[in-house]
């Protein structure tokens, strides 16, 4: 994730980590003691999830560009 992350970025695309897994947040911690490791199905997947831009005023042009680079990015951090 980190490598797409990087590499979306040098072609001018923001993106960042996605989705943190609830049960980690500070509240939840204090609340009911959720630890590390508790969930391990949402943990594995909140580290693999990552935003890129999605609004309602990208144009087909800039889908088609962020799905491309997307795709390029996926295959060279493989």
């Amino acid at each position: 994730r980190g490598r797409v992350i990087h590499y979306l970025e040098e072609a001018g695309i923001g993106s960042k980590p996605y989705f943190p897994t609830i049960h980690l947040q500070p509240f939840y911690i204090e609340q009911f003691g959720y630890r590390k490791g508790d969930f391990p199905i949402a943990e594995r997947i909140a580290e693999q999830t990552l935003a890129i831009p999605f609004y309602t005023e990208l144009t087909e042009s800039e889908i088609d560009y962020v799905g491309t680079k997307l795709q390029e990015a996926i295959e060279k951090a493989q």
